[in-house]
């Protein structure tokens, strides 16, 4: 994956989130799995593209404000940095969505999985704001964040 500029970041984190406020208001609806991963990196390789494809969709549902999400389809594996970000068969958690900022918390099993070297680290929350995007992770201390 190739890393993108702070402006291309934001650009595609506020689009994120206003598809989002979007689906809130509507009670559900989709964004591309491929909309997610981009904002680590823009998907370069072949396979890769060919495995977001084969996922699909990110399903969304609120009810009452409370929302989840959900995507279902072949696990896969792609480079990330100096290690591999892997996704499961299953992705699903919740999404905490107001005026400023959108998180997404993964179900425990449901979490994409970081790993580098020794380290292998599930990936908690994507939180994403108007002023950054933030990965985290058990513990904190490998946290990624992108200011922009």
């Amino acid at each position: 994956m190739a890393h993108r500029t702070p402006e291309e970041l934001k650009e595609k984190a506020l689009a994120v989130m206003a598809r989002l406020r979007e689906i809130k208001e509507a009670g559900r609806g989709t964004i591309p799995i491929q909309d997610l991963l981009n904002l680590f990196g823009t998907p370069s390789s072949p396979e890769l593209l060919a495995s977001l494809k084969a996922r699909g969709q990110l399903e969304f549902v609120f009810k009452n404000g409370d929302g989840t999400f959900r995507n279902q389809g072949p696990a896969f594996s792609t480079e990330f940095g100096p290690g591999l970000l892997e996704v499961p068969p299953v992705l699903a958690g919740t999404v905490e969505l107001n005026a400023t900022q959108m998180v997404l918390s993964f179900e425990p099993e449901k979490r994409m999985v970081g790993k580098a070297m020794f380290v292998e680290l599930d990936v908690e929350k994507i939180e994403v704001s108007e002023h950054h995007v933030a990965v985290r992770l058990p513990g904190g201390i490998f946290d990624q964040e992108y200011q922009f």
